[in-house]
């Protein structure tokens, strides 16, 4: 955790002496907001964004520093045993750092490194137990069985070819992606598309990618089907250098398809994003498919 503190410290210092245009996000994720009285799998997400834009050398750059949490628990919530378990709990607390790199060449570039912890110290127990005790839900039973603490480093990689970017008033957008997660949390590769249609402006001054850029008013839907193959997954296996030996671990799924569809709203300071995402098992383990909400707002700064 000492060292979480330290890069957000120097992450902090590194942006409060660069005037560029700035940003702060917050997104929440959790299957509650799809009203389907779902408390399960990835259960909540809490995501807090500092961005700010570099204009270097005629290339728009974006970097950012994210502090986030994501929990995960079983189907059932209610365990003393693992019997009925078919995925592990698991909170998964870590920081990020990453740079999107928009050069107006029909092509994106991002790339993004994470350092972390998943086991105790990811507060994922007295997240969850807080948010039951304040909203008045079930007492929930299993957190014993959690995955084993442990230190996490993942750097990722996505590369987006610009392949339709019409100019008019109602445009559509189309944007194929690859991304390759390689660390001792996600083994993975991804590949999919993001596809918008709605009043938007170019993609390189829209805040379909960029949470900074200071742009006319938009006002858009999108969707985004990938899907992720998996070499390992450390919120299901535990860690590669951990025994988990009290802890329930299952195995992930080669594959998982997943999808996003949503609506943005941006007009000058304020960016709002609606979005619902399906995943399909992400272990073999696991009883059913997965849905859940996602709430994004960002306040832009100058």
């Amino acid at each position: 955790m000492k060292i979480i503190v330290s890069i957000l410290f120097c992450f902090t210092f590194l942006f409060s002496i660069a005037q560029y245009t700035k940003s702060i996000t917050i997104q929440t994720e959790n299957d509650a907001y799809l009203l389907n009285k779902s408390d399960k799998y990835y259960t909540n997400g809490f995501f807090i964004t500092y961005s700010n834009n570099i204009n270097k050398h005629n290339k728009n750059i974006e970097q950012y520093f994210t502090i986030a949490q994501k929990i995960y628990t079983p189907y059932f919530l209610d365990l003393t045993s693992t019997q009925l378990m078919d995925r592990p709990f698991c909170g998964y607390l870590f920081a990020e750092y990453g740079r999107t790199f928009l050069n107006k060449k029909n092509k994106i570039i991002k790339w993004n490194f994470l350092l972390g912890t998943i086991g105790e110290a990811s507060l994922g127990e007295d997240m969850q137990k807080l948010i039951h005790n304040a909203t008045g839900l079930y007492n929930v039973s299993g957190w014993q069985y959690q995955l084993k603490q442990n230190i996490c480093i993942n750097v990722g990689l996505t590369y987006m070819p610009l392949l339709l970017n019409a100019s008019t008033k109602f445009s559509l957008k189309t944007l194929p992606f690859i991304t390759v997660n390689i660390g001792n949390v996600y083994n993975n590769a991804q590949t999919g598309v993001l596809l918008a249609a709605g009043f938007m402006n170019n993609v390189f001054k829209s805040s379909l990618l960029s949470n900074t850029v200071l742009n006319k008013t938009e006002c858009y839907f999108y969707f985004q089907p990938q899907i992720i193959f998996q070499a390992y997954n450390a919120t299901v296996q535990g860690s590669l250098f951990t025994k988990n030996s009290k802890s329930f671990i299952a195995q992930p799924t080669v594959a998982i398809y997943q999808q996003a569809i949503g609506f943005a709203f941006s007009k000058n300071k304020i960016l709002l994003k609606l979005q619902a995402n399906f995943q399909t098992k992400e272990c073999v383990e696991q009883f059913e498919p997965h849905q859940y909400g996602s709430l994004h707002f960002t306040y832009r700064l100058k």
